[in-house]
């Protein structure tokens, strides 16, 4: 299981009025080697409460460890991050974890993000303008306007040095900009690009991140254009709200035995009541987690005997699902004995 480590500060990049690019010193750190795509969970005690918040990482791997963070309107972290931190700070960061990364030596990806969903694919675009001689990196991105745009000047620097090997899409809300789409990134917009440049259809791979709106329309405009399923990858940022689906079946009272660190513990749990994870922490164990909705991988464990049912899944896919892996923040037990393995990965 990953633990936290201590990682200093390295450097602080004014992205916006609200966003930072945070760097981190990783020279003695293998740990923290990364696969572009991935993202890390930093653990900060706010006002005497602790805080668990994943960020996608910005970085190539050659340029080190930095993530990018934007302002959100009540949000502990965030705030804290973009406002109060300063270089030579120590922060609590659980190594890179994820599954939203590119697979192979793929010839054409196109990267649909809007707002801070560009940081993700940014370390991607940045990997593939490194490492990639003949492949081609198309990013279709959304904001309001130009001065609330993430990575701006080194998008377009990026461009700039790569004009055959990366094509942007610039789409602004609120602002009329030569060149670049005016409207937001739904259904509308997309087939109009789709329809424009015909070579998109045929990209290898789709990496969606951002507002789940995004997500859900993209997702459902590729499959109505015949992209495979298999080739549309995508990641939220926020969990979308769900009815339990399990307020009408049987109750069960499982014997629960959870294992962490090589500590086991043991209790009962309702499938109607609290989920794994919680359970497991009201019992003292020091188990990992993140976002609590489904959307980080940061909970994954594996159920090793016994059946559970989960609410939601929007990271682990579909191989790790049928291995037996699970969200322990969305399960719950669904036999007589249960038992949950955080080591084993």
């Amino acid at each position: 299981m990953s633990s936290f480590h201590f990682l200093a500060i390295k450097n602080i990049n004014q992205l916006t009025k609200d966003a930072v690019e945070i760097s981190f010193e990783i020279s003695k750190s293998p740990e923290f080697n990364f696969t572009p795509g991935q993202y890390i969970t930093i653990k900060h005690q706010i006002n005497g409460e602790e805080v668990r918040r994943a960020y996608s990482i910005c970085s190539s791997p050659s340029e080190g460890l930095s993530i990018g963070v934007k302002l959100v309107a009540g949000g502990k972290m965030s705030s804290f991050l973009t406002t109060k931190v300063k270089i030579g700070d120590i922060l609590e960061v659980m190594p890179p974890s994820g599954n939203f990364i590119m697979k192979g030596d793929k010839n054409h990806i196109v990267g649909i993000c809007a707002g801070s969903g560009v940081t993700p694919i940014l370390s991607m675009i940045k990997s593939k303008m490194e490492n990639s001689k003949d492949s081609k990196f198309t990013l279709i991105y959304g904001n309001k306007t130009q001065e609330s745009v993430m990575f701006y000047n080194e998008l377009k620097d990026l461009a700039s040095k790569n004009p055959e090997k990366l094509k942007i899409h610039w789409f602004f809300s609120q602002e009329k900009v030569q060149s670049c789409v005016n409207g937001r990134i739904d259904k509308n917009t997309l087939q109009h690009l789709i329809n424009t440049f015909r070579d998109l259809k045929q990209a290898d791979d789709f990496f969606i991140c951002g507002p789940g709106e995004v997500i859900d329309n993209t997702n459902e405009l590729l499959l109505l254009n015949q992209v495979n399923q298999s080739h549309i990858h995508f990641e939220r940022f926020t969990a979308v709200k769900k009815d339990d689906g399990i307020s009408d079946a049987a109750e069960i009272i499982s014997n629960v035995r959870v294992c962490v660190d090589g500590e086991d513990f043991q209790f009962t749990l309702s499938n109607k009541g609290q989920t794994i994870l919680d359970a497991a922490m009201k019992h003292g164990a020091d188990v990992p987690f993140s976002c609590k909705g489904a959307v980080c991988c940061t909970c994954k464990a594996k159920v090793m005997e016994g059946k559970v049912t989960m609410d939601a899944n929007y990271s682990l896919s579909e191989e790790e699902v049928a291995q037996g892996y699970i969200l322990t923040c969305q399960s719950h037990p669904a036999s007589e004995n249960v038992v949950i393995d955080f080591d084993e990965m």
